[in-house]
């Protein structure tokens, strides 16, 4: 009888797309996979660390997954295991804690180990160079495949976590890539998505821009998405390119942070309010459909209700189409951790609120403007004869037909509701 695992993955898609290639180097050992909660061999939880509640729910699935299966080989992997292998091992039940590259180890460490009361702990080093990715990603119910191209990130902004558990900037190789690329092409997926910790930073001998322009020449490559780039990484060449080639997606995401001066700088970002805004407004101005995400955090030491105010006349004045509101949370071990005046927890609901409220209305508004435009979709979910997926600006359309799933539709615009549009599709 084949051995079970189990897995649960906490936090961001990238979290998601390493799960799944530690899940492929199982299946093809011979292990039976099943869901999170059913009886298992062997539970792996690949945790979060970005917040206080990450670090929670985190905590929180460890004690659900001893629960599930309490004979289970319990293995905890990820970024809190490689922040806070401390707070871990004292949760009893948990027999293997591995950091965020010796996950992907986790086979060969299992050689041999027997469920006792020590604890096998192995972090990361996250040393700087390239590095190999093996397995097969992370899809969208085979629909949508997760590329990952690059790990780490050398900004070192003073309230993030990330650096610290998933160390400095490394990138896959060019070759590596392309030959995974062309996998999923084989594979009839109709979108790639290239995701890493700060995309931007990419480099194997040419920079993000050529590295998308070598993928988009792969033959029959679908279309392709970005995930978060940083605004200061988006220059002319990089804007010319999405709009030269219907295969990259008509969508960003850049996160901003917040929209006053003095804050962005206590962030310790790399740009102004001034300079974010001119950079949308140039991609803005070339690519009038463009859907332009962003991150805005609410509460950081020494936000002012001025401070606040600027965020919000600042947010109102740009063409965002969607906006992920969150609330600051001190991270042990980062500047923004000992920086005085903090914002009271009431304050930041309250605050958080309002940006809520005002990111409604931008999304309903962008949807809105795109009633009657034709936009290219890839369908990947079905309900009851309506069909759902994203357009190239990054639209949830839904449509009525017949087997739309993983293909992709020309389809017309034709009402918009609060958080999609519906369409028709054009033969």
């Amino acid at each position: 009888m084949k051995k079970r695992v189990s897995f649960y993955t906490l936090g961001c898609k990238l979290n998601q797309y390493e799960t799944d290639n530690i899940r492929d180097k199982f299946i093809k050992s011979g292990y039976s996979v099943v869901n999170f909660g059913k009886q298992a061999d062997i539970s792996i939880v690949n945790t979060c660390v970005v917040t206080q509640k990450a670090e929670f729910k985190s905590r929180q699935t460890i004690r659900r997954a001893i629960k599930y299966s309490p004979q289970a080989f319990i293995i905890v992997v990820g970024c809190y295991a490689q922040i806070n292998d401390e707070d871990i091992s004292r949760i009893p039940g948990v027999n293997m804690i591995l950091g965020s590259e010796e996950k992907f180890k986790v086979l060969d460490f299992l050689d041999g180990l027997n469920k006792t009361d020590k604890i096998f702990i192995k972090k990361s080093s996250n040393s700087c160079g390239l590095y190999k990715e093996e397995g097969n990603g992370y899809f969208t119910d085979r629909t949508r495949a997760f590329l990952k191209v690059q790990d780490g990130c050398n900004y070192f902004c003073s309230y993030c976590i990330v650096p610290y558990v998933r160390g400095e900037s490394r990138s896959r190789s060019i070759s590596n890539i392309i030959n995974q690329a062309a996998n999923f092409t084989n594979s009839c997926f109709k979108e790639i998505v290239l995701t890493g910790v700060n995309l931007a930073e990419y480099y194997d001998d040419c920079n993000l821009t050529s590295l998308v322009e070598k993928l988009i020449n792969i033959n029959n490559v679908p279309r392709i998405r970005l995930s978060s780039i940083e605004v200061n990484k988006i220059d002319d060449e990089f804007i010319n390119l999405i709009t030269s080639s219907e295969k990259i997606c008509k969508h960003l995401h850049s996160p901003l942070q917040s929209g006053d001066s003095k804050i962005l700088s206590l962030m310790k970002r790399k740009y102004t309010p001034e300079y974010y805004k001119r950079k949308i407004d140039k991609i803005v101005k070339k690519i009038p459909e463009i859907g332009i995400g962003t991150d805005v955090m609410v509460g950081f030491p020494g936000e002012k209700r001025g401070n606040f105010e600027n965020t919000l006349k600042f947010i109102k004045e740009l063409p965002f189409s969607y906006i992920h509101v969150f609330g600051f949370s001190p991270r042990s071990g980062t500047e923004a951790e000992n920086l005085p005046d903090n914002v009271n927890p009431d304050e930041i609901k309250e605050r958080s609120q309002i940006l809520r409220d005002i990111a409604r209305e931008k999304k309903k508004s962008f949807l809105y403007e795109n009633v009657g435009r034709i936009e290219e979709v890839v369908f990947e979910s079905e309900e009851e004869k309506i069909f759902s997926g994203f357009s190239s600006n990054y639209i949830r359309v839904k449509c009525k037909g017949e087997d739309l799933r993983n293909k992709l539709k020309r389809v017309k615009i034709v009402k918009s509701e609060d958080l999609f549009v519906t369409g028709e599709i054009l033969n």
